[in-house]
């Protein structure tokens, strides 16, 4: 018997968690949308409590998961018992997977199940799996039994590509981020009054969890030595402690920066913070494309980023300045030249804000998943003929 195609298509996305960062906030931008048009979103997540599982209930995405919190490898075999008690009691007609664990987890329970589409998102470089040799053999075994890939970017496809080596399914679905003005709960004035920013300070920001591999250290070495740099400048550090937050502030101490740094931690707000920078800084050492570049370049902000992932694909020579990963001396100069040329940085932040607008829209991305989960469901539908 075939589907039925008439019905909203039910598509359960499985994720780690709803805490704040960029695949989480992806989500968030897009699946109340999809919800909204001809598909049936909700979500499973392998560990309750993130802090944007509210917003992702209030958008009208129902969020399920495992109702214990318990530790790591306890909580990952609960969360799949409990995972595939709902596959089975709701049996939905899609699986999509986001991050590497979840794609573990949820992928092998899938396999247990009465699934028909499965479909693994890789928003990152594959370099985890040099430190987790287990995940190479393991998400190989999975990729054989997928239906579709998603990528990020061409980066990121083009290794999906050396592990499956089929291609016919593989997609390349940029992230969107919306360059309508947001909400804004503080004027620009306002914001620095409340971050304690003088009105001219030249104000730099960088936008990522504090992570060993987002590259704070070299970033923190850049400023060190970047010449020349105004007497007042501040650097915004946003984003949830991860752990290295205690070794970074010691660091910016040793190098005598401490009172140029101001630890923001985790904001609900980016987009009202974003507006109060004149330059943005991601010295990532690894990414598929950085949310928090699209998001500083929708904010028509000159972003300086490094050379990995599809960070590339989104500044090119025109819209940014790219930098090679940990070359803290080349960073520092380019902090120092923009940090000197306001016509420079303007010139940037405007082609970056048009550039996000016709490549990296909202409306581009979702249209991209519906397209995507409607051929799956025609494609399938087809097979059961």
């Amino acid at each position: 018997m075939s589907a039925d195609t008439s019905r909203k298509m039910r598509i359960l996305i499985v994720i780690n968690n709803l805490d704040r960062g960029g695949t989480e906030r992806h989500l968030l931008n897009i699946l109340p949308t999809l919800n909204k048009a001809s598909l049936s979103i909700s979500v499973f997540v392998l560990r309750q409590g993130g802090t944007l599982t509210e917003q992702m209930e209030k958008s009208g995405v129902h969020v399920h998961g495992c109702p214990f919190n318990l530790p790591h490898f306890l909580n990952l075999v609960l969360a799949g018992i409990f995972l595939l008690a709902h596959l089975w009691r709701k049996r939905p007609d899609a699986i999509h997977f986001f991050l590497p664990e979840a794609y573990l987890v949820g992928g092998f329970c899938s396999l247990l199940a009465p699934l028909p589409i499965r479909i693994m998102s890789r928003r990152s470089l594959n370099d985890y799996q040099q430190r987790r040799p287990y995940a190479a053999y393991f998400e190989r075994f999975l990729h054989r039994k997928m239906d579709a890939f998603v990528a990020n970017s061409n980066a990121v496809l083009d290794q999906l590509v050396d592990e499956i080596g089929d291609s016919a399914k593989l997609h390349l679905i940029y992230n969107g981020v919306s360059v309508s003005p947001a909400k804004q709960h503080f004027s620009k004035v306002d914001m620095r009054h409340r971050l304690g920013l003088p009105a001219n300070t030249l104000t730099i920001i960088t936008v990522a969890n504090l992570i060993p591999y987002k590259g704070h250290s070299d970033l923190l070495e850049a400023l060190a030595q970047a010449k020349p740099l105004p007497n007042d400048w501040r650097l915004l550090c946003v984003g949830r402690d991860d752990g290295i937050g205690d070794a970074l502030m010691a660091q910016s101490k040793a190098l005598k920066l401490e009172r140029n740094i101001i630890w923001l931690g985790e904001q609900p707000d980016i987009a009202d913070i974003l507006k109060v920078a004149d330059l943005a800084i991601l010295p990532s050492h690894e990414e598929g494309l950085s949310n928090s570049v699209l998001e500083a370049m929708a904010a028509g902000l000159c972003v300086i980023a490094t050379d990995v992932g599809g960070n590339r694909e989104a500044l090119c020579p025109d819209y940014g300045v790219i930098v090679p990963a940990q070359a803290t001396s080349t960073l520092a100069t380019a902090i120092g030249k923009l940090a000197n040329d306001p016509l420079l940085r303007e010139k940037y932040g405007t082609a970056a804000q048009r550039q996000v607008a016709t490549k990296f829209s909202v409306a581009n991305c979702i249209t991209g998943y519906d397209q995507l989960y409607k051929k799956l469901q025609v494609m399938h539908s087809s097979l059961e003929l």
